[in-house]
Parts: C-alpha cells; sequence; structure tokens
C-alpha cells in the first residue's frame, strides 16, 4: 500500500516558488522555468489524485475496537 502525502507539503512548494520566482524575467518575456516547476508540483498532485481510485480501504474492527478502548490523555497529561 502507499503512502498518502501531505497536501501542505505541495502547497507551500507553489508558494515558495511563486515568491523566489518572479512571473516575467522582463517586461515581456514569461518565465518559463517558474512555470515548468510550478507544472511539475501542480502534475504530481494530479497523479496522486489519480491513484487514489485504484485502493480500497475498509475498515479495520479490530484496530477500531482497540483504538476506541484506549485510555484518553487528561489535559494535564497532553
Amino acid at each position: 500500500m502507499g503512502t498518502i502525502p501531505y497536501l501542505g507539503i505541495f502547497l507551500t512548494d507553489l508558494v515558495m516558488l511563486d515568491n523566489a520566482m518572479k512571473d516575467y524575467l522582463n517586461e515581456r518575456v514569461i518565465n518559463v522555468e517558474k512555470m515548468r516547476k510550478e507544472f511539475h508540483v501542480i502534475n504530481q498532485i494530479k497523479q496522486l489524485q489519480a491513484t487514489y481510485y485504484k485502493y480500497n480501504i475498509s475498515p479495520q474492527e479490530l484496530f477500531r475496537g482497540w483504538f476506541w478502548d484506549m485510555d484518553h490523555l487528561s489535559v494535564a497529561q497532553r
């Protein structure tokens, strides 16, 4: 089974790219390298979303029972 990536990492990458690189190299020339890097990040998100449909995750009753029977921490213990 694959990992579940955190969307915040991808969004942080997009924000960093947007802040670090200019949209235009001069007044008329689009910064193609920036667009290419942003496309790469967005494409990764798209591919991960597409593979989501291949998984069939069903609840595991033994785990669910164990999890809900655990003792909860008090506010002082947190």
